[in-house]
């Protein structure tokens, strides 16, 4: 069972971030049910944190034994642009105004839904909403 991570939690992981600990438990288990992954939009997130360039992002991915999957397939890119379409009229029709959300957001999901068994995301409820079919794990409270 392969397994994508969002941003959010290995940000949580590399700062230290209150439930880094528990959400290092978590992961454990879940790998030992199959490969653990990041789409390239992650990679390209975390080479954006402060001090990280893209050779470092990919050895402490490579210490977690996270693959990054830099190739992503047309499927992946037609199931995001349905997602934020659908994002986009929703906001539109709730007089929300111009979208809020990042394009790498829906690819993260897309992702989850067409690579992946299964994203571990601290965004749930927005993962839940715009890919209803993605099985979703939050960070352990």
């Amino acid at each position: 069972m392969k397994t994508s991570l969002d941003t959010n939690i290995l940000v949580t992981l590399w700062q230290g971030q209150p439930g880094a600990l528990a959400l290092t438990d978590l992961l454990l288990k879940l790998q030992l049910d199959g490969p653990m992954v990041v789409c390239a939009p992650v990679w390209v997130e975390l080479c954006g944190l402060p001090g990280l360039r893209p050779s470092e992002v990919s050895r402490l991915l490579g210490e977690l034994d996270v693959e990054v999957e830099f190739e992503i397939r047309q499927m992946v890119w037609e199931r995001a642009a349905t997602a934020y379409a659908a994002y986009t009229r929703r906001r539109r029709e709730a007089g929300g105004g111009v979208p809020r959300r990042l394009m790498a957001d829906f690819v993260i999901g897309a992702h989850g839904v067409t690579a992946c068994h299964r994203l571990v995301t601290a965004d749930s409820a927005f993962y839940r909403r715009c890919f209803p079919q993605l099985k979703v794990v939050p960070p352990p409270d």
